[in-house]
């Protein structure tokens, strides 16, 4: 089990995934960057602590106009 947790106004939201060292193995285990649909999601930067982060993501304004994680 893996989790990841971010925090967003105060609330606690947790990404949790579930697998087996036979997952691995086999290959089923797919990473976000694989996943159409998760890569998909737009999260505004607005929305994150980026001071909390060790490395800070860079930010750039994609052709929607809207400010993107790079």
């Amino acid at each position: 089990v893996e989790t990841v947790t971010i925090t967003i106004e105060g609330s606690n939201f947790h990404l949790i995934s579930y697998y087996s060292s036979e997952d691995i193995c086999n290959g089923r285990l797919k990473r976000p960057l694989s996943r159409p649909d998760v890569m998909e999601l737009y999260m505004p930067p607005s929305i994150f602590r980026l001071t909390k982060f060790r490395v800070p993501p860079k930010i750039e304004i994609g052709p929607d106009r809207k400010p993107h994680f790079m």
